[in-house]
């Protein structure tokens, strides 16, 4: 269980000056997976006209399935590795589902006051389907390995470790168009979490993207 005595997150923060600094960076190259800035535009495809002398019946439009909110693992209860590693899991499953979905109540309530990273994705999706629009990709990013890296026993900030792999994201406005799209990257991001009062609170964190042959 989380310590009752806990202090608030954000005096936690600023006591640990440098440390803190690094954690709150914002993660460029993965929030280049929603902040597309366009490599490149899909040819939608042809439009053709439908003719007087055929009558076509229209296709069934699928009926997807809503993608359930991810819930958080008994394991973030505890305050120590476990609830650590637990938390970083979490965070990454909130992130896709708030690109999917444009619902970030979530991950608002899970960021840190200063966490760009965290702040980035919430700006992309809110701008992006606020006019209803969306984001897509054929399926969800990989996170993988995830494993502590340090503690600072002062501050009480994890530095969690994972690769990410990703084949890309497409950004579509509200008639089908596509906007924008950025393409696929793969590399190893850290994330700085910790333990508060409120819950694991996500503080930013840092990527290194390998470089697409």
């Amino acid at each position: 269980m989380m310590r009752a005595d806990k202090r608030d997150e954000s005096a936690t923060v600023r006591r640990s000056g440098g440390s803190v600094r690094r954690a709150t960076i914002a993660v460029a190259a993965v929030a280049a997976l929603v902040l597309v800035t366009g490599c490149g535009t899909a040819d939608p495809g042809p439009t053709g006209s439908p003719t007087e002398s055929v009558s076509v019946a229209p296709s069934p439009t699928p009926t997807e399935t809503p993608l359930a909110e991810p819930t958080q693992p008994p394991e973030m209860e505890r305050d120590d590795e476990v609830g650590a590693v637990a938390a970083a899991e979490y965070f990454m499953e909130l992130y896709e589902y708030v690109l999917k979905t444009g619902d970030d109540e979530a991950w608002s309530l899970a960021s840190g006051d200063e966490c760009a990273f965290c702040s980035g994705l919430s700006d992309a999706v809110s701008a992006r389907y606020a006019d209803d629009g969306r984001f897509e990709r054929e399926s969800p990013a990989v996170y993988a390995d995830f494993s502590i890296v340090s503690h600072d026993d002062v501050a009480g900030i994890y530095r969690v470790e994972l690769t990410f792999s990703s084949i890309g994201v497409t950004s579509v406005d509200e008639d089908g168009t596509i906007a924008s799209t950025a393409g696929p990257e793969q590399g190893t991001l850290t994330l700085g979490v910790i333990p508060a009062a409120r819950g694991w609170v996500l503080l930013g964190g840092s990527a290194d993207v390998e470089s697409q042959s």
